[in-house]
């Protein structure tokens, strides 16, 4: 038994299809236009993260860097357990007291011991990727809230 279909039905279901799929598409941007217009502010990124940061300082060599912070979500933070490694020379630092600004935008700075690093905020505050670039410094570091 052969089944036909018409081209009325046909047409029907491919305007049924394409509407729930324009709908789909809609509800998506609505929801990346809302997130977008919150944007984000120093309360954004606050608590317990730990972070590791790496790279290379010119003539002197490579440079890692594991630590915990702690933000207030008003600007300021704490570093503890700050544990560096310089070209092969491993020490602990800390705790240190810096502060952070947060564009809408989500872009963040920081001024730790007067060395400044930019950075993004992710996934709602719950990862930042930043790095401290200077001539004959370069590091790149992630954070991720705990």
């Amino acid at each position: 038994m052969k089944v036909t279909i018409g081209w009325a039905v046909l047409v029907v279901l491919c305007a049924a299809t394409t509407g729930a799929l324009i709908q789909s598409k809609q509800g998506l941007l609505r929801d990346a236009h809302a997130q977008e217009q919150k944007g984000c502010d120093a309360s954004t990124f606050q608590g317990r993260a730990g972070y590791y940061r790496f790279g290379t300082i010119n003539d002197v060599g490579a440079y890692t860097e594991v630590g915990i912070t702690d933000f207030d979500g008003q600007g300021n933070f704490t570093v503890h357990a700050l544990i560096q490694s310089v070209a092969g020379v491993v020490r602990e630092v800390g705790p240190v007291s810096a502060t952070y600004t947060v564009n809408p935008d989500c872009t963040f700075s920081a001024l730790v011991n007067g060395a400044l690093f930019r950075g993004v905020i992710v996934d709602g505050g719950k990862e930042a990727y930043f790095s401290q670039t200077l001539d004959g410094l370069n590091i790149f570091g992630v954070q991720k809230r705990q």
